[in-house]
């Protein structure tokens, strides 16, 4: 009988570690656009690793209309946010959610009409 349980309790660990999807979905803005970034990347389980920020960087002459993150962490999701004044996605977790996690950022842009490459001077 105490085997059965330990097997089961094994069992049913095995298949939530496997079977069960952890990654966070966060949009920001309008899915229009080309995509003009993608990054990859880790964030490590120290308190150091709680702040992450990610720069978002398109060609000259393009506005950023879409931001996709994927953040996989199977403990507890992050807070994410869009700061549109420096184009830069922050992840941040709370002070207890040591572990480590992966992201993924999708950026879409249009090209800025009024702007050309003659505007350089």
């Amino acid at each position: 009988m105490k085997w059965s349980l330990v097997y089961l309790l094994f069992v049913y660990n095995v298949y939530t570690a496997i079977c069960s999807d952890t990654t966070d979905v966060f949009e920001f803005g309008t899915n229009v656009g080309h995509i003009s970034f993608n990054v990859a990347g880790t964030i490590g389980n120290s308190q150091q690793d709680k702040l992450t920020r990610i720069p978002i960087t398109v060609g000259y002459c393009m506005k950023i209309t879409y931001v996709r993150v994927e953040v996989d962490n199977k403990h507890a999701p992050p807070v994410v946010a869009m700061d549109y004044n420096v184009n830069t996605i922050t992840i941040k977790y709370r002070w207890h959610q040591i572990s480590t996690s992966t992201y993924i950022v999708t950026a879409k842009a249009v090209p800025i009409p009024s702007c050309s490459s003659s505007n350089l001077t």
